[in-house]
C-alpha cells in the first residue's frame, strides 16, 4: 500500500487534461451560439422570405435577367446561362455576360471633369 502512494498523477497528464476540459467547455458554449444561428439561417434561406420588405425580389429579378437571361454576345445560335453544355460555353457566358455587367465600361470617367 505504501508504493502505490508513491506513484501519484503525472504532471504533464493532468495540465493536459485540464487543458483539454477547457477547451471542450469553450467549444460547447461556441456551438451553442453557432446551431441557433445556423438554424436561422437555413430557415430564412429555404423559405425564400422576403427580408427587405419585397425588395429583394427585384434585387434577384434584375441579376437574373442581366446573368442568367442575358444572350451570349458574338455566338451563331443564341445561348443563354442555362444552355451552357461546355467548359468552352461557361468560359464565353463568362466574358461576354459577366465580365461586361460586373465592369461596365460605357459609363464615362466624369471625375475629372471640371465644373
Amino acid at each position: 500500500a505504501a508504493e502505490a502512494s508513491k506513484v501519484g498523477v503525472p504532471y504533464d497528464f493532468l495540465i493536459d487534461n485540464i487543458d483539454f476540459r477547457l477547451r471542450s467547455a469553450r467549444l460547447t458554449n461556441d456551438l451553442w451560439v453557432y446551431i441557433p444561428f445556423v438554424v436561422v439561417f437555413v430557415l430564412f434561406v429555404l423559405m425564400e422570405r422576403e427580408v427587405l420588405g419585397g425588395q429583394s425580389f427585384f434585387l434577384v429579378n434584375s441579376l437574373q435577367s442581366q446573368l442568367v437571361e442575358n444572350e451570349f454576345p458574338n455566338v451563331q445560335v443564341l445561348k443563354t446561362f442555362e444552355d451552357i453544355a461546355s467548359d468552352g460555353d461557361w468560359y464565353k457566358w463568362f466574358e461576354g455576360v459577366v465580365i461586361p455587367f460586373l465592369f461596365d465600361s460605357s459609363i464615362p470617367d466624369t471625375s475629372k471633369s471640371e465644373h
